[in-house]
């Protein structure tokens, strides 16, 4: 595994928890949505999974990669740099956060 986003900015990452302590699927969606409403202005009751990340959360780059960040040191995975810049939909973040969990 290489070194994720949240260790190259600095962010502390957690020890690796045991895998019957890992969150369920629910625990993705709730962490993924924290970390957008933490760099977008849409109200997490308005989001879809068809939403995109660039236009309808203005996440400029910066942004998407503050939003990987969260979710690298939240859940201790690593999301691939060439998935996080194919990412178009709130959807597919979803998506690669789960196979990442996998």
């Amino acid at each position: 595994m290489g070194i994720s986003i949240a260790e190259m900015l600095g962010m502390d990452m957690p020890e690796e928890e045991p895998a019957e302590e890992a969150s369920q699927p629910d625990d993705v969606q709730g962490v993924v949505v924290a970390a957008l409403l933490a760099e977008s202005e849409v109200r997490a009751e308005d989001f879809r999974e068809d939403m995109r990340l660039e236009e309808d959360f203005d996440l400029d780059l910066i942004g998407l990669y503050a939003v990987v960040a969260g979710i690298e040191q939240d859940l201790k995975v690593t999301l691939p740099d060439s998935k996080v810049r194919e990412l178009v939909t709130l959807g597919d973040l979803f998506a690669l956060v789960r196979s990442a969990r996998a």
